[in-house]
């Protein structure tokens, strides 16, 4: 019986030592408890930090004054978000599907570097591809994302047609029938009127 008499005075001296060290119960010299300390301290920090922040949203409504400002880039250098080397065996479609998850934006890089190619299924090994950005979801394409592939099939049309190929109408075939007047008549002087 002893030896549980004494585990028990242990325990017990254990218990009291805990509950002197954490106290939960013990106020402050106002009379508050320690939790409602914390609380009104929290309070008090959440102010003093609205303070500091509010010179920070002021800063950050000039920064987005001055970008707004700075919209003068055009159209075509605002689409561009990256550019690609060309490796042996790349494909304009491969890198539509790798750049857009979709084959049939490869016209939009062709357009995009009209300027560096001259035959769509001929990529230089080390040529500079710039890659348009797309503005929206897959399928729902902004009307100049659509007019830049419209503008692409063009192109093709024209190196096509250039290079003799029969089927060169077929791309310029597209365009037309999807309405896209106002991309053809900007191209009015270098498509065969036979073609039109």
């Amino acid at each position: 019986m002893k030896p549980f008499w004494w585990i028990l005075i242990v325990l017990l001296a254990i218990i009291l030592v805990v509950v002197i060290i954490i106290q939960p119960w013990k106020t402050n010299e106002e009379g508050s408890t320690t939790d409602e300390t914390s609380t009104e301290q929290v309070i008090e920090d959440q102010v003093e930090e609205s303070d500091v922040l509010e010179p920070a949203l002021i800063e950050q409504g000039e920064e987005q004054a001055v970008e707004e400002e700075q919209e003068d880039v055009t159209e075509e250098e605002a689409m561009v978000a990256e550019s690609y080397a060309t490796k042996p065996g790349d494909q304009l479609m491969a890198l539509a599907f790798e750049h857009y998850g979709q084959t049939d934006l490869w016209p939009l890089l062709y357009h995009a570097n009209a300027d560096k190619l001259t035959n769509p299924d001929v990529l230089s090994e080390g040529t500079i591809l710039n890659i348009p950005q797309l503005e929206a979801e897959s399928g729902n394409y902004t009307a100049s994302e659509i007019d830049g592939v419209a503008e692409g099939y063009i192109e093709v049309y024209l190196a096509y047609k250039e290079a003799g190929f029969a089927d060169a109408i077929d791309y310029l075939n597209v365009v037309k029938s999807w309405n896209k007047t106002e991309v053809i008549d900007q191209y009015s002087d270098k498509i065969d009127r036979d073609d039109l």
